[in-house]
């Protein structure tokens, strides 16, 4: 049987509207995924979950899981936000500490804002975890040795069920995630800088701001520009596009033009 990887992560209702296209690119680029997401909503629009209908149908195999009403999300700002099994936290910690239901041989805790493209991008970050012999594949950011990227890769049995316990969870998630990570395995500084694995349609960094990035940056954000194509030329693009906000609209509108001039 085929090892398999779920795309885990949770989103408030400022960022449902990423589902369709995180779902999508990530199908398409991806083999021997399931996608697991928990919402603090009792349902996306009607034209986001009949998007994810047809997605579905497209991909038999392939489970996509919405979990509605997953948390409650109790104001806009601030590091207590939500409301998770009764406990305050920032509603982006909740991926973090909330265990699936889809129990895969891998987990990646990711953002949903970012549109994974990278070719069966789990291949990179098991290739991580055999080299530097770890039970996870992340990077510990330059400016800040407290935490570990948003994203996160993991071996499903040794992450989970988390180790939270005397852990601040009114805190930045990045150093709950570290917190978490540390009591698994030690933290490997070997690791290299993670590569996005896509797109990043951030509606808090500008356009302009990604590309002033450092240089092995845009090295991996230019190796998209054909799939980039391929993908919003795609079945699965085509079944998701009635639901893009102009967000995702400006930020396709720019990646064409950006892309065209390469």
């Amino acid at each position: 049987m085929k090892e398999r990887t779920l795309l885990y992560n949770c989103c408030d209702d400022e960022y449902t509207h990423f589902i369709p296209i995180h779902c999508a690119a990530a199908l398409f680029s991806n083999k021997n995924i399931d996608i697991e997401i928990g919402i603090n909503l009792d349902k996306l629009t009607d034209k986001e979950e009949s998007a994810l209908s047809e997605l579905k149908m497209m991909h038999p195999d392939t489970q996509i899981k919405i979990k509605y009403n997953f948390y409650q999300k109790t104001k806009t700002r601030g590091f207590d936000n939500a409301t998770y099994n009764g406990i305050k936290m920032w509603s982006n910690t909740i991926r973090f500490i909330s265990e699936p239901e889809i129990k895969d041989t891998y987990t990646y805790i990711g953002d949903i804002d970012v549109i994974l493209l990278m070719k069966n991008f789990y291949n990179y970050h098991i290739d991580i975890m055999n080299t530097y012999h770890t039970d996870y594949s992340n990077w510990q950011r330059d400016n800040n040795p407290n935490t570990l990227t948003g994203l996160h890769f993991v071996k499903t049995n040794k992450y989970y069920p988390v180790n939270f316990e005397n852990i601040n969870l009114i805190d930045l998630d990045e150093h709950i995630l570290k917190q978490i990570q540390t009591r698994i395995c030690p933290i490997n500084q070997q690791i290299p800088r993670r590569p996005v694995c896509g797109l990043h349609f951030s509606m808090n960094q500008k356009f302009s701001e990604q590309l002033k990035l450092c240089k092995k940056f845009i090295d991996e954000l230019n190796s998209y520009k054909n799939i980039f194509f391929e993908f919003i030329n795609s079945d699965e693009y085509n079944v998701i596009k009635k639901c893009n906000t102009n967000i995702i609209n400006e930020y396709i509108n720019k990646f064409k033009t950006y892309y065209s001039k390469l």
